[in-house]
């Protein structure tokens, strides 16, 4: 300052910084949420404003500057399975942030249930996750198939689909692991939303470098301030403003200095909207336009309980995870997300502004709805009393299909992530784990920029970097941030506008059947487009109407009638799989898509394998799809193919594949690029030698461990191209970014000693052939080629070492 401004300028500036000061100091440091302390502040002068909106290009005023209370590097708003997902990870790899959460605790209602199998490889690592998961889920027996019927319990049943009935199932876990083994470590599952959220909080608190005190709930995000990058050279610090300022207001929380205002301000370098489906930040903060479809369906969620109604469908025969209700009296879907205590969710169309919730799904009203789903609503005699139908919450939603037209905003500071991104239909289960899987591909770069920044930092000012320091660095820390986000959106996008469609095309096949049976769709949506809302009792011509198109699930279909069999058995065939059903064109709505789940794709000019999109219309969402790929194929921009390797290490201490060698452990491919090698298999329990292992630093600090490149490379000269490429990688990369280099012999192991080993060099045997399988597919030679995984385990290169052949290469990110 005082080589900036004349005395009486210094006098003033002197005065603002001493208030700001004061009012750092006054702040209250506690919140009311478990007596959480709110973190204290970095002490850094930041400018505020009283606008509400972002705007990169604004240049505050130095009249108006005062420090803002908390000062962290990242701001995660929103703590559902997004927001903790990324946590967790971010505080993996050691980088701070804070969490902020308007509600005050965990919702009870659930809602996304199916986990599909990369998002259980993500959750593998992170404190043994995906084990508790595929542990505490139901019984494989209790949720494997679709039912369709006229009433869960009581009622004609039109057909069913078994999803894992392809002759390799036997309705056991251990069966449906054997299964899965062959193409990833993890296998798909059936858990609640509000049982994930939970398990995932007790995880990210446990692994946030502050703990408790790095989340706070009541916390509602309220203004956003971005700024333009600093001069080239410069930093944000060094201009006394941060990249981002959010302004949070806190439930119950009032300010020492003002009892007036209960608001914080926090300066953070980048912010992650999290926050869901209404994302605020997204449609308000930082208004970024969604294009699809807004409104597809409006449904109403119930969620009840009922031992009664679950001991019946166990005893029945009648266990599924979805069950597709028709009868005179309700049409529903209805998930059962645990048969062994009796929870249930029941989704119902409904028709505002002609129906709302008060006037029409009262608890009473609601009991009575699910009664009729669950007894056939008169459509077989007798009924199943359900004395303990407890109705427990009652919600409306929308369905939509829509894709942000841009993920990234705000001078690249402010991120969407998940339902904030993108929303879709529930069928297929894509929209929580596609978000999952947001949070995985941002969670790496985030800790990249965030080494690179550090290594910017212990540069002094006043120095000229040498070569091998500007080696490392690269770039300006701002320069590689934008390119990282800007690569988060070029790859996440297209799988987001992927997912859009073939959800849309799901649900397309899902009213198929209600169209098999005589109900269009097309019908009510006319119906009560015909109807004004301002026409006297409208609502009991709407109710009316829809009781009468109800009709055709009555004695019509379940009766001994043409019209009856021609319609059952229209149903019965979409749910043979013999005859083309569970997914095939024509069949019913499928739980599992390989392809999509495990196969999506980064690079479009990448060589090899595709499988043709299940989608054929673009669903109103602008822009190109990710490319699929056949699971566990090598493709450049794919996820690396799993396998199983044996990790070896000589009985003195040394790496060996000889015959002194001992057997380490387990590893999955995919484990090579975590930032401890050696989570996933001892989340699995499949490690028991505690201690350092190959693959792992000196230093054993789960809290704060390097972004992992892996080279995995065929032994080829007992493996010293890879360990000398990786030197050269090490060399380029910045301190906080590490290469492992796993060298990987056939299951004939050559006696030829490795090399030496150092902590970040693994010798492994590829004990089933699967590695070099997918090696052999890809047309590659397993003894010379190398393969460069990214953190996310997406291949980011294929080549041959010492051959100068990398026929294959792309390039996947900036």
């Amino acid at each position: 300052l005082s080589h900036s401004l004349g005395a009486r300028g210094r006098a003033g500036s002197m005065a603002r910084v001493a208030r700001s000061l004061a009012a750092v100091l006054l702040a209250p440091r506690t919140h009311p949420r478990l007596g959480a302390r709110v973190p204290q502040s970095r002490a850094r002068l930041v400018s505020t404003s009283s606008s509400s909106a972002v705007n990169p290009d604004d240049d505050d005023d130095d009249d108006d500057v005062r420090s803002a209370d908390v000062a962290v590097p990242v701001l995660i708003v929103g703590a559902g399975p997004v927001g903790l997902t990324l946590s967790a990870l971010l505080s993996r790899f050691g980088v701070d942030h804070l969490v902020c959460e308007r509600r005050a605790r965990p919702s009870t209602h659930p809602q996304a249930h199916f986990v599909n199998n990369r998002t259980m490889e993500i959750f593998r690592p992170v404190l043994g996750l995906g084990a508790s998961i595929a542990r505490s889920q139901p019984p494989l027996e209790h949720w494997r198939r679709f039912v369709y019927c006229t009433g869960m319990a009581r009622g004609v049943e039109l057909g069913r689909v078994d999803h894992f009935d392809d002759g390799t199932h036997d309705g056991t876990h251990d069966d449906d692991d054997r299964h899965h083994r062959e193409v990833s470590p993890a296998s798909v599952a059936h858990f609640g939303q509000h049982r994930l959220v939970p398990a995932l909080l007790q995880r990210a608190y446990a692994l946030h470098p502050r703990g408790r005190d790095g989340f706070i709930t009541g916390a509602t995000l309220t203004d956003v301030r971005t700024r333009s990058p600093a001069a080239p050279g410069a930093t944000f610090g060094s201009r006394g403003r941060a990249p981002v300022t959010a302004r949070l207001a806190l439930a119950g929380f009032n300010r020492a200095d003002d009892p007036n205002d209960s608001t914080m301000s926090v300066d953070v370098n980048v912010l992650v909207a999290a926050d869901g489906a209404n994302s605020r930040v997204r449609d308000s903060l930082a208004p970024v336009r969604m294009t699809g479809t807004p409104t597809m369906q409006h449904l109403v969620n119930v969620h009840f309980t009922s031992q009664t109604l679950a001991a019946r469908l166990r005893r029945d025969d009648r266990a599924a995870m979805l069950y597709f209700v028709f009868n005179p009296d309700v049409v529903a879907v209805v998930v059962a997300h645990d048969l062994r205590n009796g929870e249930f969710v029941a989704q119902i169309p409904y028709f505002p502004p002609h129906q709302s919730l008060e006037r029409d799904f009262s608890r009473r009203q609601c009991a009575a709805l699910v009664e009729a789903a669950a007894n056939g609503g008169g459509t077989m005699p007798g009924e199943t009393k359900l004395d303990d139908l407890e109705v427990r919450s009652v919600r409306a939603w929308t369905m939509s299909a829509e894709v942000a037209d841009t993920f990234v905003t705000g001078n690249s500071r402010v991120v969407l992530c998940g339902d904030a991104a993108h929303r879709f239909p529930p069928a297929g289960g894509f929209g929580m784990n596609t978000g999952i899987q947001d949070a995985h591909a941002l969670a790496w770069r985030i800790a990249t920029w965030r080494a690179v920044d550090a290594a910017s930092s212990t540069m002094r000012l006043d120095e000229e970097p040498g070569d091998s320091e500007r080696a490392r660095l690269g770039e300006d820390p701002d320069v590689v941030l934008a390119r990282l986000m800007r690569s988060y959106e070029r790859e996440r996008r297209p799988v987001a506008v992927g997912n859009t469609r073939l959800s849309v095309a799901n649900f397309d096949r899902v009213l198929e059947v209600p169209a098999a049976l005589g109900l269009p769709p097309a019908a009510a949506n006319v119906l009560v487009a015909t109807v004004p809302s301002w026409l006297p009792f409208n609502s009991d011509v709407v109710r009316a109407g829809l009781a009468v198109g109800r009709a055709q699930c009555g004695s019509l279909l379940v009766g001994d009638n043409p019209v009856g069999n021609a319609r059952r058995a229209a149903v019965a065939e979409m749910c043979d799989r013999s005859k083309g059903g569970a997914g095939a064109e024509g069949g019913t709505l499928r739980l599992q898509f390989p392809a999509e789940d495990l196969g999506f794709g980064y690079d479009a000019r990448a060589k090899g394998p595709r499988t043709t999109p299940r989608w054929t219309k673009g669903a109103g969402v602008a822009g190109a799809a990710a490319p699929t790929h056949p699971p566990n194929a090598l493709v450049v921009g794919a996820r690396v193919p799993h396998a199983w390797l044996t990790v070896l290490e000589s009985r003195d201490g040394g790496q060996s594949s000889g015959k002194n060698a001992n057997v380490v452990g387990v590893v999955s491919t995919l484990d090579a690029c975590e930032p401890g090698m050696w989570d996933g298999p001892d989340g699995d329990g499949r490690v028991a030698r505690k201690g350092r292992r190959p693959g792992e630093d000196d230093v054993d600090d789960t809290k704060k461990r390097p972004v992992v490149f892996s080279l995995i490379a065929g032994d080829r000269d007992g493996g010293t191209g890879a360990i000398e490429t990786a030197s050269m990688l090490r060399a380029v990369a910045p301190a906080g970014v590490a290469v492992r280099v796993c060298v990987v012999s056939s299951s004939d192991v050559s006696a030829e000693d490795p090399p030496a080993h150092d902590a970040w060099t693994v010798r492994a045997v590829d004990g089933d052939g699967r590695w070099r399988a997918a090696l052999v597919d890809a047309g590659a030679d397993p003894r010379t080629t190398a393969v460069l995984v990214r953190p996310d385990a997406h291949v980011a290169w294929v080549g041959s070492l010492g051959t100068g052949d990398d026929e294959g290469c792309g390039y996947v990110t900036g």
